[in-house]
């Protein structure tokens, strides 16, 4: 990380804000990270990155762009996982300025009800989190899902040649 960060740090002072990681888990680095890109806005925190040490590092002045494991939806559905990491995510990092986006999803198994399914449980779960006495004015992340930029990234999922992306109830997210 530290060998590509000297090389990315001056591409990105060219920029206003920027955002920075992918699927490498950050919370090792996350410190040098933010001092050597001190216009760093989003950060991203992958599966396997450790939630709490990140929320704590970027607190309310990043925001905390939460990618799930694809694997919870791609290579068999599992409801208890996915709703247990959305709530970990919920609790570790709920009051912050907080995104989540699926991403990665390079199959389905031919079962597009996965998709809405987690959408589904994501809402579900804010709704809940939010019953705890949360206001929206104190989660930017409930301002965001109620004004629908909450981040559901779909690569274009192509059945038997037809793109069924555009006609389903997710393309809505």
């Amino acid at each position: 990380m530290n060998f590509i960060l000297k090389y990315q740090a001056p591409i990105a002072e060219k920029f206003g804000l920027v955002c920075y990681g992918c699927c490498e888990g950050l919370h090792l680095g996350i410190d040098n990270i933010l001092k050597v890109m001190p216009n760093i806005r989003r950060v991203s925190v992958s599966p396997w990155a450790d939630q709490e040490l990140m929320a704590a590092t970027l607190g309310n002045k990043y925001v905390f762009s939460r990618k799930p494991n694809p694997s919870q939806i791609a290579v068999q559905f599992n409801e208890k996982a996915v709703r247990e990491d959305i709530k970990t995510t919920l609790n570790t990092a709920g009051k912050l300025p907080l995104e989540i986006i699926m991403k990665d999803l390079h199959t389905i198994q031919n079962d597009l009800t996965r998709i809405t399914r987690w959408v589904n449980i994501a809402r579900e779960e804010l709704t809940k989190f939010k019953r705890k006495g949360q206001s929206l004015r104190d989660c930017p992340f409930f301002l965001q899902l109620t004004t629908m930029k909450i981040n559901v990234i779909i690569l274009k999922i192509h059945l038997r040649g037809e793109n069924y992306a555009k006609n389903s109830t997710f393309s809505r997210c």
